[in-house]
């Protein structure tokens, strides 16, 4: 099993802070190949975590946590529904709607 960064913590702590990556690129000094880096699930160093965690006044489990590569797999399950079409996306909530109904009515 190999452990593999996931900065979806961070997405969410910025999104409570009402701030933008571009806050943490021109206020943190977080240049904009490493946020590439972190939207892309790549290591980073430990200092950029911390000057993060500073200038959100958070945690770094806030920022970011530990996946396997297993996890990827919703990773690519949520970058196949980004690319549904809308008639197709629809399709597939009327499905689930189905299912899910289905469950609950037994």
């Amino acid at each position: 099993m190999s452990l593999i960064p996931s900065y979806r913590p961070l997405e969410v702590t910025l999104v409570n802070k009402n701030k933008l990556k571009k806050h943490l690129r021109d206020e943190a000094n977080i240049s904009g190949t490493t946020l590439a880096k972190m939207s892309n699930g790549e290591f980073v160093s430990l200092s950029v975590i911390a000057r993060i965690c500073e200038y959100l006044e958070c945690k770094i489990q806030d920022v970011v946590e530990f996946t396997t590569e297993e996890d990827e797999s919703v990773k690519t399950l949520k970058e196949r529904l980004d690319s549904l079409s809308e008639e197709e996306f629809e399709a597939l909530q009327r499905i689930y709607e189905m299912v899910h109904n289905k469950k609950a009515n037994k």
